[in-house]
C-alpha cells in the first residue's frame, strides 16, 4: 500500500509534464519575466549604497536597467528560437512538448542562480560565510543544492506554464503573435539605448595627433614600489642604508622630497598615476572598481600610443592589472596578455559605456564566480590574500628580463609600467637577508621591520642592474626613469620616493613643495613637448609656473574583525557594499582625514616631513577644502553639513 501512494504521488507530478501545451508565446513570456526579475535583483544589489558618496543620478542607473534587460531578453530570444523554429516545423506532439520541456530548462537556471545568489548574499552579510568560503567537499553541498533547486523549479514552472498556455489559448493567434512581438522590439530597443547616445568621443575622436614632440622619443620606464615609505629610504638618510644607488644617482636626477599618494591602495594610485586624475573623479579606489565611460579612454599610455610608443604593463595578471581594471585602448599588452585577446569585453565597453557596462558586467561576473567555484572550475579568492599570501610568486627579476627582451626586439619607442611587488607587505620574502640576518624568515613577527629594509634593499639592487643593462646596451641617454611608490606602508598619510632621472641626466635638483602622483602623468608630457589634457588634474613638476596646493587622498573604509574567527574582514569583501571610506587633505606638514563612515575627523603631522614649513590650518578649513574637492566631482555633500556645523565652519 504505501509503494502505490508513492507511485500515484510521482504519477501526480509528472502529469502536468506530460499533458504540458506547447505555447510558444508563454514560453516567452515567462523566460522574459524571470530574466526581469533577476536582472531587477542584481540592480538593486548593485544601486543600493550609502547615500553620501551616490553620485549615480537615478536616470542613468534606469538606463542600465534598461540596457541590460533588453540584452539578456534578447540572449533569451535567441536561446528560444530554435525551439520555436523547430515547434513549427515539427508537428509531432510528442517532439514539440519534448522541445518545450527542454527550453524551459533556462528559465528553471536562471530563477535556481536568483535563489543561490540571495541565499549567498543572506549568509555572507549575516554569518560572514558563502560560496567564497567554501573549499573541498563544501562545494559539493552547493553542487547539490543548485542542482536541487534547479530540478525543483523546473517542474514548478512546468505547471505555471501550462497553467499559462491555457490562458493564452483563449487569445486570438494574431494577437499572441503581437505580444510576443512586442517583447522581442522592447528588448531590440532596450539594448539599442546606449548605442544611440553614445558619444563619438568614446569612439576615439579624443585620440591626440603628433604635433612638435621630439624627433627620438626617448623610452620611458615607470617603477612603482609596493608600500614604501620615503623616510625608509637612503634618499633620507635613514640610519639603515636601504636604497644606497638611489642615493647615489639622485645627485643627477629630479627630486620631489615630499610627494604624497593620491589613493591609499595600489589599484586607486597608479590609475591616477596613469590617468593624471584624481580617484574623487575616476571613483577607481580599490581592487573592485572599474574605469568607467570616458575615463576609460583617457589615460597616458593611449596618448604615448599616438605618439608610437609600445606601451606594456608588468605587474601581475590578478593585482594591479590595467585590463582587470578596464582601461580601453591602454597598454598593448598587460602581464602577458594583448589587447586583442579580449575582443568580446572590449567591444561590449564601447558600446555600452560607463554605468551600462559596469552593471552588465558585474551581473556577469558575480554568477559566473559562484558558479564556476562550487562546480570546481575556478576558485573564487579574496584579492587581498591573493598578494599578500602569493607576493612571492610573482617573480620580480623575470620582469625585468621580459622588459630588457621587448627593449631589444621592439622598432618602437617602449612605455612600460612595472610594478615591484617585493616590498608588499604584510610579510616579506628578500632573497638575501642584511637587516634581518640570523632570522627566520617564517618568524619575522616582531622584527618584521628588519625584513621589509631588506625588500627595499632588494629593490635598490634590482634597480640597480636596470641602470647598468640601460647603460651597457647604450640606451641610458634616451631612457626616461622614473622611481615611485604606489602608497605608504600601511596605508598612512606618508611621503613617498620620487625620483626622475630625466635622459641625459637633465633637469637636475630638488622640488621642495608638496607633489602628488596626479602630477607624473602631466610631467612626463610636459619633457616629451606634449600638451597637457584639459582632463588631467596634476600639473607638470618641471613648469617654471608650478604651484603648490592642498594633497587629496581617497582611502577604502578600515577593516574590522569578525566576532566570532577574530579573522579581519576587508573593506572590498565587507557586507553589505564597497565604498569609499576616508578622504584626506594635506597641507604642508599637516594632514587631516575624513573618515565618512563614522562622519569625524582626525588629523596629525607628517612623518618626518623634509622641509620647515609655516602654514597652518585648523579642522574647519581642512572639511571645507575636502567638501570643495568633493563638490568639484559632483558628490552630494550635504550629509557633511552637521559635521561642518560641529566643527564650527556652517550654520543651517
Amino acid at each position: 500500500m504505501p509503494t502505490r501512494k508513492k507511485n500515484s504521488s510521482i504519477k501526480e507530478l509528472l502529469r502536468p509534464v506530460m499533458r504540458s501545451a506547447w505555447s510558444p508565446t508563454s514560453l516567452v513570456v515567462l523566460t522574459s519575466a524571470i530574466v526581469a526579475l533577476y536582472i531587477l535583483m542584481e540592480w538593486i544589489f548593485l544601486f543600493t549604497r550609502p547615500p553620501f558618496l551616490q553620485t549615480i543620478a537615478f536616470s542613468q542607473k534606469l538606463q542600465a536597467l534598461s540596457t541590460a534587460s533588453g540584452l539578456l531578453v534578447l540572449a533569451c530570444g535567441l536561446v528560444l528560437l530554435p525551439f520555436l523554429a523547430c515547434g513549427q516545423v515539427f508537428q509531432q506532439a510528442a517532439f514539440r512538448k519534448m522541445l518545450a520541456l527542454t527550453a524551459m530548462l533556462l528559465p528553471a537556471f536562471l530563477l535556481a542562480a536568483l535563489v543561490l545568489l540571495l541565499l549567498d548574499n543572506f549568509t555572507y552579510t549575516v554569518f560572514h560565510f558563502g560560496i567564497v568560503s567554501t573549499r573541498g567537499w563544501l562545494r559539493g553541498l552547493y553542487v547539490a543544492l543548485f542542482s536541487l533547486l534547479v530540478v525543483y523549479l523546473f517542474f514548478k514552472l512546468v505547471v505555471f506554464h501550462h497553467l499559462l498556455a491555457a490562458f493564452f489559448s483563449r487569445w486570438k493567434p494574431s494577437h499572441r503573435l503581437m505580444l510576443a512581438g512586442s517583447i522581442f522590439l522592447l528588448s531590440l530597443a532596450s539594448a539599442g539605448i546606449p548605442a544611440l547616445s553614445m558619444s563619438n568621443q568614446l569612439l576615439g575622436s579624443n585620440r591626440f595627433r603628433p604635433a612638435g614632440s621630439r624627433s627620438t622619443p626617448p623610452d620611458i620606464l615607470l617603477i612603482t614600489v609596493d608600500g614604501v615609505n620615503a623616510e625608509y629610504t637612503s634618499l633620507d638618510a635613514l640610519e639603515r642604508d636601504t636604497s644606497p644607488f638611489l642615493r647615489a644617482i639622485s645627485a643627477g636626477s629630479f627630486r620631489a622630497r615630499n610627494a604624497f599618494a593620491n589613493a591609499q591602495g595600489t589599484i586607486g594610485s597608479i590609475t591616477t598615476l596613469l590617468t593624471g586624475k584624481y580617484p574623487m573623479d575616476t571613483r577607481v579606489i580599490y581592487s573592485s572598481d572599474l574605469l568607467q565611460g570616458e575615463d576609460a579612454y583617457q589615460h597616458l599610455p593611449e596618448i604615448l600610443e599616438d605618439y608610437g610608443y609600445y606601451t606594456v604593463q608588468l605587474s601581475n595578471p590578478v593585482y594591479a592589472d590595467a585590463y582587470k581594471t578596464n582601461f580601453q585602448n591602454a597598454f598593448n599588452e598587460a602581464n602577458g596578455r594583448s589587447a586583442d585577446q579580449q575582443p568580446l569585453a572590449f567591444a561590449l565597453a564601447r558600446i555600452y559605456p560607463g554605468i551600462n557596462y559596469l552593471f552588465q558586467q558585474e551581473m556577469i561576473d558575480r554568477l559566473s564566480d559562484r558558479l564556476g567555484h562550487i562546480f570546481f572550475l575556478s576558485d573564487m579568492s579574496n584579492p587581498y590574500e591573493q598578494v599578500t599570501e602569493a607576493a612571492v610568486k610573482f617573480n620580480d627579476w623575470e620582469k625585468i628580463d621580459y622588459l630588457f627582451r621587448l627593449l631589444e626586439e621592439s622598432r618602437q619607442p617602449v612605455f612600460a609600467h612595472l610594478h615591484w611587488m617585493g616590498t608588499h607587505g604584510p610579510r616579506y620574502f628578500p632573497d638575501k637577508q642584511v637587516f634581518s640576518a640570523g632570522i627566520s624568515v617564517d618568524e619575522q613577527g616582531n622584527n618584521n621591520q628588519l625584513f621589509y629594509y631588506d625588500a627595499i634593499l632588494e629593490f635598490d639592487q634590482a634597480f640597480e642592474e636596470i641602470y647598468a643593462r640601460l647603460e651597457k646596451s647604450n640606451q641610458l641617454e634616451n631612457t626616461l626613469l622614473v622611481v615611485t611608490s604606489d602608497h605608504s606602508q600601511k596605508w598612512t598619510n606618508s611621503r613617498l620616493p620620487l625620483l626622475i632621472r630625466f635622459p641625459r641626466a637633465e633637469h637636475q635638483g630638488v622640488l621642495d613643495q608638496n607633489v602628488s602622483t596626479v602630477d607624473i602623468a602631466p610631467t612626463l608630457l610636459d619633457y616629451l613637448g606634449i600638451k597637457t589634457p584639459k582632463w588631467m588634474a596634476g600639473q607638470s613638476l618641471l613648469s617654471p609656473s608650478f604651484i603648490e596646493r592642498p594633497i587629496f587622498t581617497a582611502r577604502i573604509p578600515k577593516s574590522s574583525k569578525d566576532p566570532l574567527t577574530g579573522k579581519v574582514i576587508y573593506p572590498e569583501s565587507e557586507p553589505p557594499f564597497y565604498q569609499f571610506g576616508r578622504i584626506s587633505v594635506i597641507v604642508c606638514d599637516q594632514w587631516y582625514d575624513l573618515d565618512l563612515v563614522e562622519m569625524s575627523m582626525t588629523h596629525g603631522n607628517v612623518t618626518a616631513y623634509a622641509t620647515p614649513c609655516s602654514a597652518q590650518i585648523n579642522e574647519s578649513q581642512a572639511l571645507e577644502l575636502i567638501t570643495q574637492h568633493m563638490q568639484r566631482y559632483d558628490f552630494d555633500t550635504d550629509t557633511l553639513l552637521p559635521l561642518r556645523v560641529r566643527l564650527g565652519g556652517e550654520h543651517p
